[in-house]
């Protein structure tokens, strides 16, 4: 299970998560070590939660090589399209994914 928190406050925006990884096949394993918060540019923060991997690549790992892909001057909406693509070429998870930054002065959350 997994806990995303995002808070739009006076100051900026706020993502943050837990680290923790479980199985549906083994109900007592887990591990803490996962990385579930990641900032992708200056302006744009992408968090997950559900299944930890596609077809055994970790999603931590996906998302990392996603970010590589970014240019710096993509704007929030052109990431999360470009994310959502991005995932559908590995598979079709259960995973949520939050992509949330600033366009301009303006906040966003997807």
């Amino acid at each position: 299970m997994s806990l995303i928190l995002f808070m739009e406050t006076d100051e900026g925006l706020i993502l943050s998560g837990d680290s923790r990884l479980s199985s549906k096949i083994d109900p007592n394993w887990h591990e803490d070590t996962a990385e579930k918060v990641f900032k992708c540019n200056e302006r744009v923060g992408i968090a997950y939660h559900g299944d930890a991997d596609i077809k055994g690549e970790p999603i931590e790992k996906i998302i990392k090589d996603f970010i590589c892909t970014v240019d710096k001057d993509d704007i929030i909406k052109q990431i999360t399209e470009k994310l959502k693509e991005y995932i559908k070429t590995k598979g079709n998870p259960e995973t949520k994914l939050y992509v949330l930054g600033y366009e301009k002065s303006e906040r966003k959350i997807y």
